[in-house]
């Protein structure tokens, strides 16, 4: 649709409905020849078509959901259409702790460890008013959505695979002025995206992308009003009326393909990020370097993203890493050695992690007359960043001051 008028403002020149060239699976560059990929939802339109585009690129692939008959169905679409795939049907609910659990445990047994998982299943509550609306309908959303969410992030990272992935299909809702009738649904989909953000946060070894699917032809999105525990079908791109006569629907391989990009090394600059289906990816990467700061792309408060005050943070980080070598060794190890940006990130959701370090840098003893272990230091800076979360940061401060000093006096300090 390069040209034309776009459904939404778009962030790239050129917008898309269908597939293009830059998303085929089978491109050398978005291989997953031998990886593990899990998909919850996956006998929906969207978990289908996410598993015919990770089976074509050559991965593993388990799909997840709640009706077994819709998983064969997915299965045998997949093996028709792909020469040697290799799909594994489990039954899974999201909402339940234990079969999530159970599941997960059973793709990591018979296939391996989990290289990526694609969350996404959810639920659509019936589009009313908040005034009209039933409690136990509206809640339903959450129970799915953000109760699913948050099993989801608990079960993965024991399954999970080194450098492992996790694709939150969200919707583009979430992050637009509030629709009226779609309470329940936007706001348990806001909730899940910023648990699988702090998922991301939690787990160093598992990157999060947050991906818009699209407007999807579906059953569902064409009774938009009514409710259904689908699984992952495409009620993620539910458009309220009157807005679903307008648009133009996206073509269901279009999200399926895209995730896979999402996955790949191509989009690494990417991790954390936002990213709408619809947008050129070969766009998005030249851009990478400027769509990697100031919050860009993340879900967060207008006009003031609180990334600046992290960035400025990560610089005096970097200057108290240069005076400072075996500092240095500690926060490589804790966030990598990746860029400022990287670092910045790290630290984003709390800042008295750099202050801390700061402290430390300022307090630090005399190392021509006292020896202090890595692990010292490792633990001196890393229980100041635990004392940090939710408190007051003079409390770290005064950890890592007093760490240090008690060190100095050849104190044991634990």
């Amino acid at each position: 649709m390069n040209g034309k008028i776009t459904p939404f403002p778009s962030l790239t020149q050129t917008w898309h409905d269908k597939p293009y060239p830059a998303l085929d699976p089978t491109r050398p560059e978005l291989s997953a020849k031998g990886k593990v990929v899990a998909i919850t939802g996956g006998g929906g339109a969207i978990g289908g078509a996410i598993a015919l585009a990770f089976a074509k690129a050559g991965a593993k692939v388990a799909i997840l959901g709640r009706r077994t008959n819709l998983l064969h169905e997915t299965r045998d679409k997949v093996k028709r259409e792909v020469e040697g795939a290799s799909v594994l049907c489990v039954h899974a609910d999201i909402s339940v702790a234990d079969s999530l659990r159970r599941a997960l445990g059973n793709v990591k047994k018979d296939l391996g460890e989990v290289w990526c998982l694609v969350a996404n299943a959810g639920y659509l509550p019936e589009l009313k008013s908040m005034a009209e609306a039933e409690e136990e309908e509206w809640w339903k959303g959450f129970e799915v959505n953000v109760k699913g969410a948050f099993h989801t992030a608990r079960a993965f990272p024991s399954v999970a695979a080194k450098d492992a992935v996790l694709v939150d299909i969200s919707a583009g809702l979430v992050h637009m002025p509030a629709m009226p009738n779609a309470s329940g649904y936007v706001s348990s989909k806001l909730a899940a995206t910023k648990i699988y953000e702090t998922l991301g946060r939690e787990h160093s070894s598992i990157s999060v992308i947050h991906i818009h699917p699209g407007v999807v032809k579906s059953e569902l999105n064409l009774k938009a009003g009514m409710p259904s525990h689908d699984d992952g079908d495409s009620h993620h791109s539910a458009r309220p009326p009157p807005a679903k006569e307008t648009l133009t629907d996206d073509a269901v391989n279009l999200p399926g393909q895209f995730v896979v990009w999402a996955a790949s090394e191509e989009a690494r600059g990417f991790r954390g990020k936002f990213l709408w289906c619809n947008w050129d990816v070969e766009e998005l990467v030249e851009r990478k370097g400027q769509l990697g700061r100031d919050g860009m792309l993340t879900v967060g408060l207008i006009g003031w993203s609180g990334q600046e005050f992290c960035f400025t943070s990560a610089e005096r980080l970097i200057e108290v890493l240069d005076g400072h070598p075996r500092m240095r060794s500690v926060i490589e190890r804790e966030l990598g050695d990746g860029d400022l940006d990287d670092i910045a990130m790290g630290v984003l959701e709390d800042w008295v992690y750099a202050h801390a370090a700061d402290m430390w840098h300022e307090a630090k003893i005399d190392d021509t007359k006292h020896e202090v272990s890595w692990q010292d230091e490792h633990n001196a800076c890393s229980r100041a960043y635990q004392l940090s979360g939710g408190k007051a940061y003079h409390r770290a401060e005064d950890y890592a001051r007093s760490k240090s000093r008690r060190m100095s006096a050849g104190t044991d300090f634990g």
